[in-house]
Formats: C-alpha cells, structure tokens, sequence
C-alpha cells in the first residue's frame, strides 16, 4: 500500500501517501489561533502568511517592524507570535524579551516562534534562554513550520 494516494488528507485537497508517516498528515485546526507575524522583508511575511492560511489559519497579522509589532500585541487579539531575529528599531529578541519581561506585557507566556536564517548554536541558546518557544531556521519548509506551530498550540 506505500505510495498510494489519497486525496484531501490535509490541507484542502492536498494528498497524502498510505503508509508515509508525516507530520501534515492529520490535520490540526488553526482557524481560531490568531497569529502576528513579524518580519521587515515584506515577501517572507507574505510568504509565512500564505503558509499559514493554507495550514488552515483564518486570522494572520502581519508587522514589518518591532515597533508595530508591539502595538499590534498591546492592542490584543494574539495567540501566537512568528518573529524574524533582524528586525528594527528592536530585534525579534529585543521583541520577545519586551514579551517575557515589560509590565505593559500582554501574555508573558505567549508561544513565540523564532523564524530566522540566524541558525547558529550561539543565537539558539540566546533565543531559549530569553524564553522562545520554538525555533525554526530560514530556509524552512511548510512540513517545519507546522511541526512547530503543535508543538506550540
């Protein structure tokens, strides 16, 4: 039975092969986590929002820098934050240690993906040990965003 096809097993007709375990391959519903995606080059946040609507998300947000990103988490109506590392006036760790830390905080325990080409060892333990959830490097996949968006959820 590997390699037979069945239609519509994840993602709005997408297939799946029998007997390929993946991690799509049972799909979890997005469509009531609020995501704010965070990152000043305007193609890869319109790439992670595509991405997110096609995982079945209904409500993305999108900020190109830190400081509308943290207008946008005051404002409220977030769940999960997706932020780039190079951003400015703040970086994305500045961002999530204004998240983890600052009294005008929202959700200090808001689930935070670090989405960044930043990969390195030094930058991983920088970002866990500021607090980030999840940590996933550029170039990514859509596979590798979902695994880190359940294990975030």
């Amino acid at each position: 039975m590997i390699g037979k096809v069945i239609p519509g097993t994840w993602g709005r007709g997408r297939a799946a092969l029998r007997g390929v375990p993946t991690a799509m391959s049972e799909k979890i519903d997005f469509s009531h986590v609020r995501f704010l995606v965070v990152d000043s080059n305007k193609l890869m946040c319109q790439l992670v929002k595509d991405i997110l609507m096609m995982l079945g998300a209904t409500q993305v947000a999108t900020a190109r820098d830190s400081e509308k990103a943290i207008a946008s988490l005051r404002a409220g109506g977030i769940d999960v934050v997706i932020t780039e590392w190079n951003l400015k006036p703040r970086t994305g760790l500045e961002l999530l240690d204004w998240l983890r830390t600052d009294g005008m905080s929202p959700d200090r325990m808001m689930p935070v993906i670090m989405l960044t080409a930043n990969s390195e060892v030094d930058y991983v333990m920088e970002s866990r040990d500021k607090g980030v959830t999840e940590f996933l490097a550029k170039p990514f996949t859509a596979d590798g965003m979902y695994r880190r968006l359940v294990s975030v959820i």
